[in-house]
């Protein structure tokens, strides 16, 4: 199954996918031959060892769940097809005639050891463990053994002796009957349950301080969307105060994905209760992985990128990838190659990141899927030096922008740029890919303050006092609001930004359109991507804009996609960059 694959991991599948030997003996490895076996056969056959596709031999048995083969279970039988059958299993088989991988791939591969190989991935040791010169033996403890550690709370004092993070545990500290379950660490806040009630950390990580802020990262899953946040106290109830709420954080992904909440600085003041709350009730969220980093200051938002560049892959196709150059839709295809991506082609290069840079893009797919970028020194095969960029999920089918920190690269060069696509046969919508260097982020801007509180239309609705924009069910499908602050013309040869502080009770996606005259004469006009607002906390977005050439525009309108979702906008800032002399 996909999952069995995904249980795999990345280490393990990309080394599949780079020796391609192995990979065609592992998967003839789940082949029979020469022969139809249904489950009838199978089960008469338990006990003996069947002669796989790749020549080794596997053993069927019986165990508490059923069929087995080489201690798989067979989850699903006798799916019958015109030339054969299928039998579905829930791991992947590793095929005994294939050449041992190295161990960080093993440990990835076995289904006990996902807690130790991340470890090993979050210490970057594995490219250690990847080295096939290693000669190494490893005592590895399972995940099993890390839970036992994680219940004693050794693994919470190990984790923060020495980097100011610590591990809490809120599976035994469940109040106001809330509901939880410890072994899956799943949180429910029942609809019978106090409205104060949630969940109590009771891992030995106090006193907690944040004298220069500090972060939650989590790892959270919920079959239905559902906001979660956090609450620091003085002491438990009733002494709580000082205590610090934490914004709310939408749970929407029923795969585990993972979360950072920004900690401003507390000043003196010391921590010793820490507690989960659910928003929804009777909605069940599984929440693992909470750690609190505290003791070192945040890192700065990242500014936006300045006299980048724009690249384009539209052109750029290889091993059998496909692109639609129309729509800047790519596809990585299932009978591409496995090293199938999308070269850029315009004419960008040499690219530096001396002091890091950023690569900032927007894009949208109707199923979640994973793309990253690489940067090479020339096109294959001069490779090296080169450049991964993390992976980053497109999981809106809306377009949104994204953006990429790319950390100091040297003295190296790149005169290759690439975009791949992780899963096959998902298309997603990639543009507006720019790319900057630290040193072009502190190109200078002309910044101009727009009003658009006196400017709706379309019957539209607006509060100027608090600055909320509604659009409401009966407004006109083109209802918006007019900027009618003195800022005009506007333009944006090298691109620009733009920057505002918005908030929302409900989650609503917003956009911003510039024209060259007011309606009719709106044309050359540029709409930026729509931007989800999802804090009920006033939040800083920025949109980049990128170059419109000489064109020049006197009209700057705002849009809410949703109706009767208002939204409260202000400081709206457009930035050009000023072109160098």
């Amino acid at each position: 199954t996909d999952a069995a694959f995904e249980e795999l991991g990345d280490a393990a599948l990309n080394y599949l996918l780079n020796n391609l030997d192995i990979l065609e003996s592992t998967l003839l490895y789940h082949v029979v031959a020469g022969a139809e076996l249904t489950s009838i056969d199978a089960i008469a056959a338990t006990g003996t060892s069947l002669e796989m596709a790749n020549g080794d031999e596997a053993m069927i048995s019986l165990g508490e769940s059923g069929l087995m083969i080489e201690g798989a279970n067979i989850v699903t039988t006798d799916i019958v097809a015109s030339n054969g059958i299928i039998h579905v299993i829930d791991v992947v088989l590793e095929a005994p005639s294939a050449t041992g991988a190295p161990l960080a791939v093993t440990l990835a591969a076995n289904g006990s050891f996902s807690t130790l190989s991340g470890l090993i991935e979050e210490a970057g040791l594995t490219d250690e463990l990847m080295d096939p010169n290693a000669n190494v033996t490893i005592f590895a403890p399972t995940d099993d053994a890390f839970a036992q550690m994680k219940a004693a709370g050794m693994f919470t004092k190990v984790l923060g002796k020495e980097t100011g993070e610590h591990l809490a545990d809120f599976t035994t500290g469940s109040f106001g009957d809330a509901v939880v379950d410890p072994e899956t660490e799943t949180y429910t806040f029942p609809a019978g349950a106090q409205p104060w009630g949630g969940f109590a950390n009771n891992a030995d990580i106090y006193p907690l301080s944040f004298p220069e802020g500090g972060s939650i990262t989590f790892t959270a899953s919920a079959a239905v969307a559902t906001n979660i946040r956090f609450r620091f106290e003085y002491q438990p109830y009733p002494n709580v105060d000082p205590a610090y709420d934490t914004e709310q954080v939408l749970i929407d992904s029923t795969e585990p994905m993972e979360y950072t909440i920004e900690i401003p600085s507390q000043g003196e003041n010391t921590f010793s209760s820490f507690l989960l709350y659910l928003v929804e009730r009777d909605q069940a969220v599984t929440v693992s992985n909470v750690v609190v980093t505290s003791g070192v200051e945040p890192e700065p938002e990242p500014e936006p990128p300045a006299n980048g560049v724009l690249a384009d892959f539209t052109t750029g196709a290889f091993g059998d990838t496909v692109v639609d150059a129309e729509t800047q839709t790519y596809t990585f295809p299932a009978g591409a190659q496995p090293w199938g991506g999308f070269a850029n082609n315009a004419a960008i290069y040499p690219l530096t990141f001396t002091d890091g840079g950023t690569l900032t893009f927007t894009a949208a797919a109707d199923v979640p899927t994973q793309i990253y970028f690489r940067f090479e020194f020339q096109p294959y095969p001069n490779v090296d030096p080169a450049y991964n960029t993390a992976n980053v999920l497109i999981d809106s089918a809306e377009p949104t922008q994204y953006s990429i920190d790319i950390p100091s690269q040297g003295e190296n060069t790149f005169s290759s740029f690439l975009l791949y696509i992780v899963e096959r046969d998902q298309a997603v919508m990639v543009k507006d890919v720019m790319v900057a260097s630290a040193e072009a982020m502190e190109a200078p801007t002309n910044d101009a303050t727009a009003d658009f509180t006196t400017g709706a239309f379309g019957d539209t609705v607006v509060d100027a006092e608090t600055e909320t924009y509604t659009f409401p069910a009966g407004a006109q499908a083109w209802g918006g609001f007019a900027n009618n602050a003195e800022i005009y013309p506007l333009s944006f040869p090298e691109g620009g930004y733009i920057t505002f502080t918005a908030s929302a009770a409900v989650a609503t996606n917003v956009r911003f359109r510039f024209e060259f005259q007011p309606y009719p004469n709106v044309d050359p006009a540029y709409d930026t991507a729509s931007v989800l607002v999802d804090s009920t906390e006033a939040m800083e977005y920025t949109i980049e804009v990128p170059s419109q050439g000489e064109n020049t525009f006197s009209s700057f309108l705002l849009y809410l996609v949703e109706r009767d979702s208002p939204v409260t906008i202000t400081n709206v800032v457009v930035s050009s960059y000023i072109p160098a002399q």
